[in-house]
């Protein structure tokens, strides 16, 4: 049983840690893609307290609001441009974050079934402990029978 629980705190401890390592690599994909945007992009501002999401589409419209009051110059292709290779960028993101959300996901699934098993093992061990308990009870009670009627016999073979 001891064998099922470390395993068990063992995959626990692995989603946890996946779980985090996920968040992290995201949080910095998300900041390296801010930095890039911001950058690319010197004359837009958008609040930073705002979550990732909210944050980019904030950019992306003050983005076009910005290249909407410029000519069609140069200019005006280069931000075009750096705003596909930004949402191209969102888009590769997302699609990281839902890869290591099925990985969790499924690491999940996998530690549940792990530990209905770990329950399944732990009733039949208790099963089979309460049953030996109940069976030397049992042959204790036989043993104190059969030491008494030897000691009764032994009484009679004296006084025979």
């Amino acid at each position: 049983m001891e064998a099922l629980a470390s395993t068990e705190k063992m995959l626990q401890d692995k989603v946890n840690k996946t779980s985090k390592e996920r968040q992290q690599e995201v949080e910095a994909v998300e900041l390296e893609a801010k930095e890039v945007l911001k950058k690319l992009f010197p004359k837009v501002s958008v609040p930073s307290d705002l979550s990732y999401s909210e944050w980019l589409h904030g950019f992306e419209k003050k983005a076009k609001e910005c290249m909407a009051g410029t000519s069609g110059s140069e200019e005006v292709k280069v931000l075009e441009h750096k705003l596909k290779e930004a949402d191209e960028m969102h888009t590769l993101l997302q699609l990281e974050c839902e890869k290591y959300k099925s990985v969790l996901a499924e690491t999940e699934g996998i530690l549940q079934k792990l530990q209905r098993s770990v329950e399944q093992e732990e009733n039949k061990w208790k099963v089979k402990v309460d049953e030996s308990h109940k069976t030397i009870k049992q042959m204790q009670s036989s043993f104190t029978s059969s030491e008494q009627e030897l000691e009764r016999l032994r009484r009679e073979n004296k006084d025979i």
